[in-house]
């Protein structure tokens, strides 16, 4: 059963207004909480999707969307058990690389009250 943090609308409002800050400490409350309490099998598999939905954003919104999930929630993510890493690596990639230092993690928002 998937945890809820926010309900499918304001799922798809999200999406469709661009508001990847949002989604992106939705998702990183979602991973933290199943990678505390359900089984690794479902926390991988829900990793990884959260990761593919990712790939249709903006280049800089994937990069802070990820560290967010990895510097503001600890999210344990292993790249070898994520089969959306490659494209991930492939796509997003370079910019880490030649930006590490400037990519700032989304600032927390109340995702319950949006």
């Amino acid at each position: 059963m998937r945890n809820i943090v926010i309900t499918d609308k304001e799922l798809m409002w999200n999406i469709l207004s661009g508001n990847y800050a949002h989604l992106a400490h939705a998702w990183g409350q979602e991973l933290l909480e199943l990678s505390k309490k359900q089984s690794k099998k479902r926390f991988r598999a829900r990793a990884n999707e959260c990761l593919s939905c990712t790939l249709s954003w903006p280049v800089e919104a994937r990069a802070r969307a990820v560290k967010t999930w990895l510097s503001t929630y600890r999210i344990p993510l292993n790249p070898a058990e994520m089969s959306s890493f490659g494209r991930f690596h492939k796509t997003t990639g370079s910019f880490v690389f030649d930006n590490c230092r400037s990519i700032l993690a989304y600032e927390y928002t109340n995702v319950s009250t949006q």
